[in-house]
């Protein structure tokens, strides 16, 4: 495998290579992490009913797990090939790139603010009153639009985003092709 550049491997794990936006994986814990209701939820769920037990010490993982698929994944196919720094590197940025499409970008802000006009509501409830200065009310006396908190607007918004991904990628490609197309036009050319 080539040597890469840092500069790449910081733009493929936020932006080229993202493991949701690009790779379409990890989809699970992105729906599970920022939904009420979702299969991962049912699975938790159930483990809690009937084996409850396993779900005392699994609990906390059951969402996540699926997102070590993708991880090891990316580890196999990139850092196996990279000196450990690139691959430390490389580790670093999928991480943010997913914590973006995870928080900040993707499903669970767009949801909230859609879907209720808040962001970072009840946030006391898990992280203390320190952190109530957190919740913000963007739309004030928005009736809210239930469609985006359920599951199905799960889907609808990451639809959205990963349409709005693919036409930034597209006005970027076309004006990458536009540099090459001025630059590569013979001086003969140029002097009509």
């Amino acid at each position: 495998m080539a040597d890469v550049k840092m500069k790449t491997i910081m733009r493929d794990g936020i932006w080229d290579n993202n493991v949701v936006f690009a790779q379409m994986l990890a989809l699970c814990p992105l729906l599970a992490v920022t939904s009420t209701a979702t299969i991962v939820t049912l699975v938790d769920m159930s483990m809690n009913a009937w084996m409850h037990e396993m779900h005392k010490v699994l609990g906390l993982f059951i969402p996540l797990i699926v997102t070590n698929c993708a991880i090891l994944g990316r580890v196999e196919s990139f850092a196996s090939h990279q000196p450990v720094g690139k691959a430390v590197a490389d580790g670093f940025f999928m991480g943010i790139g997913f914590t973006i499409a995870l928080v900040a970008v993707a499903v669970g802000a767009t949801r909230e603010m859609l879907g209720s006009g808040t962001l970072f509501a009840n946030a006391p409830l898990l992280l203390g009153d320190t952190f109530a200065f957190m919740e913000l009310t963007l739309i004030p006396e928005h009736g809210g639009f239930l469609l985006m908190i359920l599951p199905p607007g799960a889907f609808i918004a990451l639809g959205f985003i990963l349409a709005g991904k693919r036409v930034i990628d597209a006005r970027l490609n076309s004006n990458d092709e536009d540099e090459l197309v001025t630059i590569n036009v013979p001086a003969a050319e140029q002097s009509h």
